[in-house]
Protein backbone atom coordinates (compact mmCIF):
# COMPACT_ATOMS: atom_id res chain seq x y z
CA UNK A 1 0.00 0.00 0.00
CA UNK A 2 2.89 1.99 0.76
CA UNK A 3 5.29 1.26 -2.44
CA UNK A 4 4.17 4.08 -4.30
CA UNK A 5 4.76 6.88 -1.36
CA UNK A 6 8.35 4.97 -0.73
CA UNK A 7 9.18 5.34 -4.23
CA UNK A 8 8.30 9.13 -4.00
CA UNK A 9 10.24 9.59 -0.33
CA UNK A 10 13.52 7.93 -1.78
CA UNK A 11 14.25 11.08 -3.28
CA UNK A 12 14.38 13.10 -0.22
CA UNK A 13 15.96 10.99 2.00
CA UNK A 14 18.41 8.01 2.00
CA UNK A 15 17.01 4.70 0.34
CA UNK A 16 18.23 2.51 3.26
CA UNK A 17 16.19 4.90 5.71
CA UNK A 18 13.10 5.03 3.94
CA UNK A 19 12.79 1.18 3.59
CA UNK A 20 13.79 0.79 7.46
CA UNK A 21 10.77 3.53 7.82
CA UNK A 22 7.84 2.39 5.54
CA UNK A 23 8.68 -1.68 6.64
CA UNK A 24 7.49 -0.41 10.20
CA UNK A 25 4.76 1.37 8.49
CA UNK A 26 3.59 -1.78 6.92
CA UNK A 27 3.65 -3.20 10.29
CA UNK A 28 1.10 -1.18 11.58
CA UNK A 29 -0.61 -1.31 8.35
CA UNK A 30 -0.69 -5.25 8.60
CA UNK A 31 -1.92 -5.24 12.35
CA UNK A 32 -4.76 -2.79 11.72
CA UNK A 33 -5.81 -5.20 9.03
CA UNK A 34 -5.91 -7.93 11.64
CA UNK A 35 -7.68 -5.75 13.97
CA UNK A 36 -10.14 -5.12 11.06
CA UNK A 37 -10.20 -9.20 9.82
CA UNK A 38 -10.50 -10.68 13.23
CA UNK A 39 -12.75 -8.38 15.05
CA UNK A 40 -10.86 -9.39 18.70
CA UNK A 41 -9.03 -7.55 21.29
CA UNK A 42 -5.76 -7.56 20.09
CA UNK A 43 -2.94 -10.30 22.01
CA UNK A 44 -0.62 -7.45 21.86
CA UNK A 45 -1.20 -4.43 23.03
CA UNK A 46 -0.98 -1.08 20.26
CA UNK A 47 0.80 2.03 20.94
CA UNK A 48 -0.58 5.30 21.89
CA UNK A 49 0.62 6.31 18.21
CA UNK A 50 -1.30 3.39 16.39
CA UNK A 51 -4.32 4.20 18.09
CA UNK A 52 -4.42 7.75 17.43
CA UNK A 53 -3.73 7.02 13.42
CA UNK A 54 -6.74 4.84 13.62
CA UNK A 55 -8.99 7.15 15.39
CA UNK A 56 -7.84 9.59 12.57
CA UNK A 57 -8.61 7.01 9.92
CA UNK A 58 -12.10 6.91 11.54
CA UNK A 59 -12.23 10.50 11.62
CA UNK A 60 -11.18 10.88 7.90
CA UNK A 61 -13.59 8.76 6.82
CA UNK A 62 -16.86 10.54 7.92
CA UNK A 63 -17.90 13.38 5.63
CA UNK A 64 -17.90 16.20 7.49
CA UNK A 65 -13.92 15.81 7.56
CA UNK A 66 -13.68 14.96 4.34
CA UNK A 67 -10.98 17.11 2.47
CA UNK A 68 -12.43 20.52 0.94
CA UNK A 69 -16.19 19.29 2.36
CA UNK A 70 -18.41 22.14 3.87
CA UNK A 71 -21.26 20.44 5.30
CA UNK A 72 -24.52 22.37 5.44
CA UNK A 73 -27.23 19.85 6.03
CA UNK A 74 -29.22 19.87 9.07
CA UNK A 75 -27.49 17.10 10.70
CA UNK A 76 -24.09 17.21 9.91
CA UNK A 77 -21.72 17.30 12.55
CA UNK A 78 -20.09 19.88 13.16
CA UNK A 79 -18.13 21.36 16.37
CA UNK A 80 -17.43 25.04 16.35
CA UNK A 81 -14.12 25.04 18.76
CA UNK A 82 -11.45 23.50 16.98
CA UNK A 83 -10.08 22.23 20.65
CA UNK A 84 -13.35 20.36 21.40
CA UNK A 85 -12.54 18.79 18.07
CA UNK A 86 -9.22 17.64 18.68
CA UNK A 87 -10.09 16.35 22.07
CA UNK A 88 -12.81 14.33 20.52
CA UNK A 89 -10.88 13.24 17.72
CA UNK A 90 -12.43 14.81 15.24
CA UNK A 91 -15.52 12.22 15.32
CA UNK A 92 -18.88 14.68 15.35
CA UNK A 93 -21.33 12.68 13.66
CA UNK A 94 -22.15 9.83 16.64
CA UNK A 95 -23.69 6.71 16.00
CA UNK A 96 -27.21 5.00 14.96
CA UNK A 97 -30.29 6.76 13.49
CA UNK A 98 -33.95 6.89 14.21
CA UNK A 99 -34.27 5.14 17.10
CA UNK A 100 -31.77 2.40 16.41
CA UNK A 101 -28.47 2.49 17.79
CA UNK A 102 -26.91 -0.04 15.51
CA UNK A 103 -27.97 1.82 12.31
CA UNK A 104 -25.22 2.83 9.97
CA UNK A 105 -25.03 6.71 9.90
CA UNK A 106 -24.86 7.28 5.97
CA UNK A 107 -22.45 10.70 6.27
CA UNK A 108 -19.96 8.66 8.96
CA UNK A 109 -19.23 5.31 7.56
CA UNK A 110 -16.07 5.79 10.33
CA UNK A 111 -18.30 6.38 12.91
CA UNK A 112 -20.12 3.56 12.15
CA UNK A 113 -17.48 0.86 11.10
CA UNK A 114 -15.72 2.21 15.02
CA UNK A 115 -18.95 1.28 16.88
CA UNK A 116 -19.29 -1.75 14.76
CA UNK A 117 -15.62 -3.16 15.51
CA UNK A 118 -16.61 -1.67 19.62
CA UNK A 119 -18.97 -4.46 19.57
CA UNK A 120 -17.09 -7.08 17.92
CA UNK A 121 -14.25 -6.37 20.79
CA UNK A 122 -16.80 -6.14 23.47
CA UNK A 123 -18.60 -9.47 22.66
CA UNK A 124 -14.36 -10.84 22.76
CA UNK A 125 -14.08 -8.89 25.98
CA UNK A 126 -17.25 -10.73 27.58
CA UNK A 127 -15.93 -13.44 26.12
CA UNK A 128 -12.56 -14.42 27.17
CA UNK A 129 -14.23 -13.16 30.98
CA UNK A 130 -15.34 -16.60 30.50
CA UNK A 131 -18.72 -15.77 29.08
CA UNK A 132 -18.18 -17.95 25.75
CA UNK A 133 -21.80 -18.67 25.01
CA UNK A 134 -22.87 -15.06 24.50
CA UNK A 135 -23.72 -14.47 20.93
CA UNK A 136 -23.87 -10.49 20.37
CA UNK A 137 -22.75 -7.58 22.48
CA UNK A 138 -23.95 -4.26 22.23
CA UNK A 139 -22.01 -1.05 24.02
CA UNK A 140 -24.10 2.18 24.41
CA UNK A 141 -22.30 5.51 24.83
CA UNK A 142 -23.28 7.32 28.38
CA UNK A 143 -21.63 9.51 31.04
CA UNK A 144 -20.70 8.18 34.38
CA UNK A 145 -23.68 9.56 35.80
CA UNK A 146 -26.25 7.65 33.97
CA UNK A 147 -24.29 4.30 34.45
CA UNK A 148 -24.75 5.33 37.81
CA UNK A 149 -28.08 5.53 37.52
CA UNK A 150 -28.75 2.27 35.94
CA UNK A 151 -26.58 0.54 38.30
CA UNK A 152 -28.38 2.24 41.19
CA UNK A 153 -31.68 0.91 39.78
CA UNK A 154 -30.85 -2.40 39.05
CA UNK A 155 -29.81 -2.62 42.83
CA UNK A 156 -33.17 -1.39 43.84
CA UNK A 157 -34.47 -4.02 42.05
CA UNK A 158 -32.41 -6.73 43.30
CA UNK A 159 -34.20 -9.76 44.74
CA UNK A 160 -34.08 -9.47 48.41
CA UNK A 161 -34.69 -12.97 48.96
CA UNK A 162 -31.38 -14.67 47.41
CA UNK A 163 -28.13 -14.62 48.45
CA UNK A 164 -25.54 -12.28 46.41
CA UNK A 165 -24.40 -14.00 43.35
CA UNK A 166 -20.47 -15.91 44.45
CA UNK A 167 -17.37 -14.14 42.64
CA UNK A 168 -15.85 -15.87 40.02
CA UNK A 169 -12.42 -16.21 39.29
Amino acid sequence: MLHKEALIASGLLSTSYINHSFQALNRVDRVMDTLLKDRKIPEIGWSEPMIQNLLSIFAEMDTPNFHGNIGVGEREGRIFSSMVSRRHNYLAHGIGRSGDITAQQPKAAGSSLMYKLTNCMALDALRLAGAEKTAKALTVPMATGMALVLVFQMLRTWPRDQPDPEPTN
